[in-house]
């Protein structure tokens, strides 16, 4: 050592202190290692790591190829080498490589031109007893009321630190079944809030309060945010990402590794449950959930706390303070303009292709003049953060290396795996030259599949597809399969044709009045042919557009009809017929792909029909969506224009306006009762007047639109709105009166009722609305009012009084649909609860007030 340098070491006090202080700053970062009193590479457990998770991903790659890849790929952990050669980090792996989790080892004999043995192996240490199922041997709490629920989130509020899941349909406008929670001042005990029984408890202030004021910790938080926010305007303050601890542990911003992952390498755990259970759509909606599920459920939070201990503890106060910054932010943004930013990044994906695979950050002006939006979506951050963040959203990611913004080498072994995935969705087969969609879903792969223009990926494949998991051969000429993946399974029912369709009452069953909705980001419509009036022997096609808005891709499995009571009684054979398509993919950002329905009829008549197309997800969940074909006329050919353009210009077949005159229901002399403890009781700590509208009323005696607003006509003009509005609601609701209906008796107080159009929401109606009906036989008969208990595909179920039971005055009703009135008598008390003295500063505020309000 030189005389200046001793000196140097001398004036901070020692080699220690030297290194604390400026070995962050060394070209490659050093640290001091107390515990052992030596130094070494800052990133050191980073590296390990890496290389672990490199070595379960492959772990059947020679050790030559797998380090020679590792060292391509990771860059920054070039210290592990010594010299160029590959087998120069060997001693480095053989003095690092050993740790809680486990520890590295090498397998085979060594070649005779390389100094590497065969292969290398990662071996995780035994886990802690008790596990398999570590969840059980905490207590498990399942909540399912807002008393109980409050009562947990008054405990949960002495902790400083919750640990969360959700569960159910995390979309902003979906329906979250399950919250697990946990907190730091008990960790071992987990609550399942059964949110879909009793969603108010997310919607209590003290809850909410709970929630936003503790540091909440879950694993990729983007999805679980979004729907907090959306469904119950829950906004977390402060968040712990594990994913996106594990990313800054990495010191790598592309990985996006699963729980199981995360749990293994720093709790040394895993959630036993995943490989048994098979996500689809309705799964958490299951009442009473299955123990399976429970478990399931209970797991995703109960090795939460151990894996934030680790991961804490391995990071610095700058590293610590950087996840919860990026976790925010990454939560934030991802909920609310997630399919921007992905198709910004897919757009810049592709200009760095034709760039030659990367640009300067120097020229990044062009950068903005080709994609302006990046102005909007970087937000207050640099163009380098915006890319750290959600470069690794695309395939392949886009990185900055020095100066420059690139697309990350797409190897080998990622193809294979966007290939298998690729497969797998589309039956685990797929012609070589079919594959259009593939290359726009993952931009970069076909450049590794079809190097040259003259290419071919049949090629690529025989020559690497054996390494792949599974494996991917070539069958015929240019057939693509999985090796392991067995041919699609023909659905129990055939695909519209050759034999029974499914039911609709699978599908209610399964979805409910979700049936008919769009889902998952897909969209379907129609050019609407059967809107028109069709003739007889005359073939008509309905073209359906399936386009996938959302950014992932969605396979297309099967399209099918569903039996309806006019399609599949034996003496008609339905009309419709759907034209029958394999498993088709459709690429991110609105790919589509069309589907022609067919209506022939040998005689005239009115038809009803449903057809249903079924999906998967990129994670492999199945959903549903259907269109109802409901009164579509077909006419003989020798009916005159004249007739044919009355039914086609006459009232909408579809509002089942059968009765020529007006239905008169006197007042309900029996009435159902819902039960305190069901679903439909609603109590209020004010009580809630009736509120009802004057009979004596019209629109012309409460005429205030010519009054200036203040507030001594305040009440009176809000007031006289609400009527107005219930009147029109009235109005409306009348026009789906029903004459000589059938009422189907499923328990002594519970009748199902068809109700037609409600799957479109004419009429629209939900659970606690009122039903008014009387025998049809006799004008005398008396009024019985029911409740809505609950809303089905194409009908309701009513609970009424018992006295409608016992009635018999015939088997044909007459039914009025009256909605509940709660909202409004709400808004009219609300009303009257405004007093002058304490609300006319904030609704009328004077000039002086709002100049005293600026400042």
């Amino acid at each position: 050592m030189s005389k200046a340098n001793a000196k140097v070491m001398s004036d901070v006090g020692g080699v220690r202190q030297l290194v604390e202080r400026y070995g962050a700053h060394a070209p490659l970062p050093l640290k001091f290692v107390a515990s052992r009193s030596c130094i070494e590479f800052k990133d050191t457990a980073a590296a390990m790591i890496a290389l672990a998770k490199a070595v379960q991903a492959y772990p059947k790659t020679p050790s030559q190829g797998l380090l020679g890849n590792f060292r391509k790929q990771h860059p920054q952990y070039a210290f592990m080498w010594t010299n160029k050669t590959l087998a120069s980090c060997k001693p480095f792996i053989d003095l690092h490589g050993s740790s809680t989790s486990g520890s590295f080892s090498w397998d085979g004999d060594v070649p005779v031109n390389n100094a590497l043995p065969q292969i290398l192996r990662w071996v995780p240490n035994a886990p802690p007893a008790p596990s398999p199922s570590a969840a059980s041997s905490n207590a498990i709490v399942y909540v399912n009321s807002l008393s109980h629920g409050k009562q947990v989130f008054a405990l949960l509020s002495a902790s400083t630190v919750l640990f969360i899941d959700l569960e159910g349909d995390l979309e902003p406008n979906g329906r979250i079944s399950l919250l697990q929670v946990s907190g730091s001042h008990d960790p071992q005990t987990v609550y399942l809030i059964d949110t879909l029984t009793c969603p108010s408890i997310l919607r209590d202030s003290q809850v909410k309060r709970v929630l936003s004021a503790a540091l909440v910790v879950l694993h990729d938080a983007r999805r679980d945010t979004a729907a907090l926010r959306g469904q119950f305007q829950i906004v977390l303050s402060s968040i712990f990402d594990t994913q996106v601890a594990h990313q800054v542990l990495e010191g790598n911003h592309t990985l996006m590794a699963g729980l199981n992952l995360v749990l293994s390498l720093y709790a040394n755990v895993t959630n036993t449950m995943k490989t048994q259970v098979v996500h689809r759509e309705g799964l958490w909606e299951q009442r009473p959930l299955p123990p399976l599920l429970i478990e399931y459920a209970a797991q995703d939070v109960v090795h939460l706390p151990a894996a934030y201990r680790a991961m804490k503890a391995r990071m610095t106060d700058a590293m610590y303070t950087a996840c919860l910054d990026r976790s925010k932010a990454r939560a934030t943004t991802g909920a609310t303009s997630s399919a921007a930013i992905r198709r910004t990044l897919v757009q810049v994906s592709t200009y760095l292709l034709q760039a030659g695979g990367y640009i300067h950050l120097s020229t990044s002006s062009a950068l903005y003049a080709k994609f302006p939006e990046l102005h909007v979506l970087k937000g207050r951050g640099t163009l380098s953060d915006f890319f750290h963040t959600y470069g690794p959203l695309v395939t392949p990611s886009i990185v900055i290396v020095n100066d420059k913004l690139m697309l990350q080498t797409m190897d080998t072994a990622a193809a294979m795996t966007h290939l298998a995935a690729f497969l797998r969705l589309n039956g685990g087969k797929v012609a070589a030259a079919s594959l259009t969609d593939f290359y726009k879903a993952y931009p970069g792969v076909q450049t590794v599949l079809k190097p040259s223009k003259n290419s071919s990926p049949v090629a690529f494949i025989k020559r690497h597809g054996a390494k792949g998991t599974p494996p991917i051969v070539v069958q015929g000429a240019s057939t693509l399969v999985l090796k392991s993946a067995s041919p699609t399974p023909s659905p129990r029912r055939p695909i519209d044709g050759g034999g029974e369709p499914i039911s609709p009452a699978q599908l209610i069953k399964t979805y409910g009045r979700r049936f008919a909705q769009d889902k998952w980001g897909i969209a379907v419509t129609h050019d609407a042919t059967f809107a028109n009036v069709l003739t007889v022997h005359v073939p008509a096609i309905q073209t359906f557009v399936l386009t996938n808005q959302s950014t992932e891709v969605v396979s297309l499995r099967r399209c099918f009809r569903v039996a309806t009571p006019s399609s599949s009684s034996s003496s008609a054979k339905s009309p419709f017929r759907l034209t029958n398509v394999g498993p088709m993919t459709l690429a991110p950002f609105g790919g589509s792909i069309s589907v022609a329905c067919r209506f022939l009829s040998n005689i005239p008549g009115r038809f009803h029909g449903v057809v249903a197309f079924e999906f998967e997800s990129a994670t492999r969940t199945l959903f549903v969506i259907g269109r109802v074909f409901e009164g579509v006329d077909c006419v003989d050919a020798a009916m005159d224009a004249e007739t044919r353009q009355l039914i086609q210009q006459g009232p909408s077949r579809r509002q089942k306006k059968r009765h020529p005159t007006q239905l008169h229901f006197a007042p309900p002399a029996y009435s159902h009762t819902p039960s305190r403890n069901g679903d439909m009781a609603v109590g209020f700590a004010v009580p809630l007047g009736r509120h009802a509208l004057p009979a004596s009323w019209s629109t012309s005696a409460m005429d205030t639109d010519d009054l200036t607003l203040t507030m001594s006509n305040h009440t009176r003009r809000f007031q006289d709105l609400l009527y107005r509005e219930e009147q029109e609601l009235l109005r409306q609701q009348r026009e789906y009166d029903m004459e000589h209906a059938t009422l189907h008796r499923k328990t002594p107080v519970l009748f199902e009722l068809a109700v037609p159009g409600l799957a479109e929401g004419r009429p629209s109606l939900v659970a606690g609305d009122k039903v008014l009906i009387r025998h049809s036989s006799s004008s005398s008969s008396p009024t019985f009012q029911g409740t809505i208990t609950q809303v089905r595909l194409d009908g309701i179920y009513i609970a009424m009084p018992a006295a409608f039971s016992r009635s018999s005055a015939g088997p044909l009703f007459n039914v009025r649909f009256v909605s509940s009135r709660t909202s409004t008598r709400l808004e009219h008390q609300g009303l009257h609860a405004v007093s002058a003295d304490m609300h006319t500063a904030m609704l009328f505020p004077s000039t002086e007030q709002l100049m005293v309000g600026r400042q």
